[in-house]
């Protein structure tokens, strides 16, 4: 799943933990309620877009995904071009 962190006493592949902490279910992969997830671009796909082809490249990397319960993935809401790039300055970009 990700860099999502292991549980302890829970086996790796089934049960891991989302950015906030919250445990997600591999079984439970794109549902939505308890334990459901979902894979998230940290930096959305639309508003890197309107970046440099050299910040595109390095925001195809695993380094934007995160693992986001189902319910905070649907509230999340996509942020103007230029919010992505004042973004940039805080996210590392390893390429």
């Amino acid at each position: 799943m990700g860099k999502a962190n292991a549980i302890p006493g829970q086996g790796p592949k089934r049960w891991r933990l989302d950015v906030d902490g919250k445990p997600v279910m591999k079984e439970l992969e794109g549902k939505d309620g308890i334990c459901g997830f979902h894979y998230d671009h940290i930096i959305p796909e639309a508003a890197a877009k309107t970046l440099p082809k050299t910040e595109q490249d390095k925001l195809a990397k695993v380094s934007n995904c995160q693992v986001l319960w189902s319910s905070v993935f649907r509230r999340k809401k996509e942020s103007e071009p230029d919010a992505i790039k004042e973004l940039l300055c805080d996210v590392e970009l390893n390429g």
